[in-house]
């Protein structure tokens, strides 16, 4: 399991090194791989897409999916709105130590005063739809995209 791991996280290459001598972007996938390799039926990811480039956070989505695959339970902790929107179907938004939603991005991101009281902000594209007046409770770039075309 811990050649899977390495190969997981992009870090096979990397497995004699030590992992301060990584960029802190990689060593968030050290971690990541210990966690993998350890076979936990349930995984905790706290702001893994923190410092991370697109391809990094391609990786992750990638990671994220094969431990679903595999029927493991993946709890990702994170303020990137952006990537909770394309890639989470629930959503789960906490303030001061409690569950204040429980749902999909689409219906927690056009609820003004649930994020306000949890002090988030909505995916940018959301924001631009807002600000545009569209009446979709769109979340993702892709749904901006097809409403678009739509409107032509």
């Amino acid at each position: 399991m811990t050649a899977t791991a390495l190969e997981l996280a992009g870090l096979t290459e990397y497995a004699t090194l030590h992992p301060y001598s990584l960029p802190y972007s990689m060593r968030k996938f050290v971690t990541i791989a210990a966690v993998i390799a350890m076979q936990s039926k349930v995984i905790i990811l706290d702001e893994p897409t923190a410092g991370q480039d697109r391809r990094s956070l391609d990786r992750l989505t990638r990671i994220i999916d094969y431990l679903t695959q595999e029927g493991k339970t993946v709890i990702t902790i994170t303020h990137d709105m952006a990537y909770v929107a394309n890639h989470f179907k629930r959503v789960i938004v906490m303030a001061n130590r409690h569950v204040i939603s429980d749902s999909t991005a689409q219906e927690i991101f056009w609820q003004p005063a649930l994020m306000q009281k949890s002090y988030i902000q909505a995916p940018p594209v959301s924001q631009l739809v807002s600000a545009l007046h569209w009446p979709d409770q769109i979340v993702t770039v892709d749904e901006f995209v097809e409403y678009g075309r739509g409107q032509s």
